[in-house]
């Protein structure tokens, strides 16, 4: 025996039971925190997660295929489930303490050198923090946690360095920001994502933070997808969004036409280059 699996408080028929109830809940956006997930927190409060910190360095495919390979872990149907929460800092208490962040208060938002994770902002406004495996495993945490997830938008980062003009051995980091859909629902054309007044505020304030010389209109065209901003995107989406950000950031300029026109201009060229391959 290689673990202490004694100290997960709970017959393994009822964690079975738990595994499949919190498997239907973590996919669905609801109100209230789930029932199975209570009972499985409370069952793991005493385990001993360090001793499977060897998986650690491994992406969740692999812990998956690692656990079930295994006939002590396998045995435990919430182990894996749990672990990966854990490891993400889901179960720590603290969490919401300190990985979440309401991006309309003006004293976050003006803080200097602020770092904001990444993660999923709701429609009110708030973004929660990813851990190590992304955001699809904050949106089924977000779920069972009772977090409204309805039309919630992915906020991705990433840094880029660029030479310095005054110095080219110098190198000057950006963030990277970019908005959209769950990658893992962005082939559902049939679920257009349309955004709240808090989420466009959000957005904006995100813009201003990390890239306040783009103009509004130029952020939405290209560190966008899915809102109908994009090559790809709905009409129907660019319409009830541009809307909500020509009424919520009613100082930047934002004009139909022209935005219509360079993303219908766009997807010409997109098809153009699309027959010459």
């Amino acid at each position: 025996m290689k673990y202490n699996l004694g100290q997960i408080e709970l017959p393994i028929s009822d964690e079975e039971i738990l595994r499949q109830g919190m498997e239907r809940d973590a996919i669905k956006p609801g109100k209230i925190q789930s029932y199975y997930f209570i009972r499985a927190k409370e069952a793991y409060k005493n385990f001993d997660f360090s001793q499977l910190d060897n998986f650690n360095k491994f992406e969740v495919d692999k812990v998956r295929t690692l656990f079930s390979q295994d006939p002590e872990l396998s045995s435990r149907p919430l182990l894996f489930v749990m672990y990966i929460l854990h490891r993400n800092g889901f179960l720590d208490d603290n969490y919401f303490k300190t990985r979440v962040f309401n991006l309309l208060d003006a004293n976050l938002t003006s803080q200097r050198n602020l770092i904001l994770p990444e993660g999923l902002i709701t429609e009110k406004g708030i973004l929660y923090g990813t851990g190590k495996d992304g955001h699809i495993w904050l949106y089924n945490f977000l779920n069972l946690q009772g977090v409204d997830t309805t039309d919630v938008v992915r906020y991705g980062t990433f840094d880029q360095s660029r030479a310095s003009s005054e110095d080219c051995n110098a190198f000057i980091s950006k963030r990277r920001q970019h908005f959209s859909k769950l990658k893992e629902f962005a082939g559902n054309a049939d679920k257009l994502l349309y955004i709240s007044d808090e989420q466009a505020l959000a957005i904006d304030r995100l813009r201003k933070i990390y890239d306040v010389d783009t103009p509004l209109s130029k952020f939405l065209l290209t560190c966008t997808s899915d809102l109908g901003f994009g090559v790809n995107d709905s009409p129907r989406a660019f319409k009830v969004n541009f809307d909500t950000f020509a009424k919520n950031v009613p100082e930047a300029y934002l004009d139909r036409t022209q935005m219509f026109t360079e993303i219908r201009v766009a997807k010409q060229l997109a098809a153009s280059r699309e027959k010459r391959d």
